[in-house]
């Protein structure tokens, strides 16, 4: 990921109040992030989020043999290197 699309980012957080940032007076330079209550609570839904597709993705896979499979993983592996 590119530093203009981290620095996009962290200013939509900030901007949406998920994020805050600050710096030390002695550097003014460094600059501290801490993740707000809303945040937090964004964080636990995503992680639920993740939970819940990575059980769909372990249910699909499971109904592939693992011919089925390998053949999937080259196809995925060839066509990222064309993109």
């Amino acid at each position: 990921m590119s530093k203009p699309a981290v620095t996009k980012a962290v200013n939509a957080l900030i901007e949406n109040d998920l994020l805050l940032s600050t710096k030390k007076a002695e550097n003014n330079k460094e600059v501290y992030y801490d993740i707000t209550h809303p945040g937090r609570e964004l964080a636990v839904e995503h992680d639920k989020l993740h939970k819940i597709i990575e059980g769909k993705y372990y249910d699909l896979f499971r109904t592939f043999s693992e011919e089925e499979l390998d053949v999937v993983i080259r196809f995925l592996d060839g066509w990222s290197k064309l993109i």
